[in-house]
């Protein structure tokens, strides 16, 4: 396997990140449980992991992913990238040094308050799209970060949006909708549960909080992402806005909105879900 190592110096000493591709079949890497190296992949994900729920990768549009130790001690972590269906997303990975990596599982390194960004390279391949849940152990400290999806198109500047860090856990929300003046909403949903069925119900509510349309049902099987326009669901919101309540039938569900100009050239801009525990995390 290759090695990618990033270095920089400190007062007191020289520390590295580093990451590295792994088999898909691995499971999370702990400073004292090493051997998990190459044990089989844990069957669920635990309540501190998180997931960056919607990636792009080919055809004009790559992601940038950013995670910085939060923690006074080194702290180790896996990368799993799926596509839409839920299968292992290969991704080609740019190091600052220019070394590639083409893989859908890493483990990364990350030293006290060090941060790491991974491009995850356009290669020229039909786009890709999908998600990636991060795994570690939260007892010894924690993780933070955020990711950037870009889209190039020649003749005009680079487009970009934030996908923040959501929870496992993110099963009811509301959600914005704005479709007035050439604005779409679009919303990307996946089920991070590796067992459980989620049957996620979608309701669409006016200014005033009352219900304007027909509740929507949408079934995502284990690891599954959909994204769709929300005037795909309802068309009764174009020239309209108001908020979308989602909720899911099991414990794990995950999401992100997306807000589309297209007066202005499809410019676009994510939109963050809300609920007290998404807006105000403990």
């Amino acid at each position: 396997m290759k090695l990618i190592s990033l270095f920089f110096l400190t007062s007191s000493a020289l520390l590295c990140q580093t990451i590295e591709a792994i088999p898909w079949g691995a499971g999370p890497v702990f400073p004292s449980e090493a051997s998990q190296k190459s044990a089989p992949r844990q069957t669920s994900f635990r309540a501190d992991d998180f997931v960056f729920p919607h990636l792009a990768t080919g055809g004009g549009w790559e992601t940038v992913i950013v995670t910085v130790n939060l923690s006074r001690v080194t702290l180790n972590y896996n990368t799993y990238y799926f596509d839409q269906a839920g299968n292992p997303m290969p991704v080609t990975i740019k190091a600052s040094n220019g070394l590639l990596i083409t893989t859908s599982a890493t483990t990364s390194t990350l030293p006290p308050t060090a941060s790491l960004s991974v491009p995850l390279l356009d290669d020229g391949s039909a786009t890709k799209v999908g998600w990636a849940a991060i795994t570690y152990d939260a007892t010894l400290g924690r993780v933070g970060g955020y990711a950037t999806f870009r889209q190039r198109v020649e003749g005009r500047p680079d487009f970009e949006a934030l996908v923040p860090l959501s929870s496992f856990s993110d099963y009811r929300f509301l959600l914005p909708v704005d479709e007035r003046d050439g604005f779409q909403t679009a919303i990307a949903i996946c089920n991070p549960g590796t067992t459980l069925i989620s049957t996620v119900t979608l309701q669409m509510f006016d200014p005033n909080g009352h219900v304007t349309a027909t509740n929507q049902t949408i079934t995502l099987q284990p690891l599954q992402q959909q994204a769709f326009l929300i005037s795909e669901k309802f068309p009764s919101m174009v020239g309209k806005r108001g908020t979308l309540y989602v909720s899911g039938d099991s414990s794990a569900l995950s999401a992100l909105g997306l807000s589309f100009n297209t007066l202005g050239g499809s410019a676009f801009s994510s939109i963050p879900i809300m609920n007290t525990p998404a807006m105000f995390p403990q």
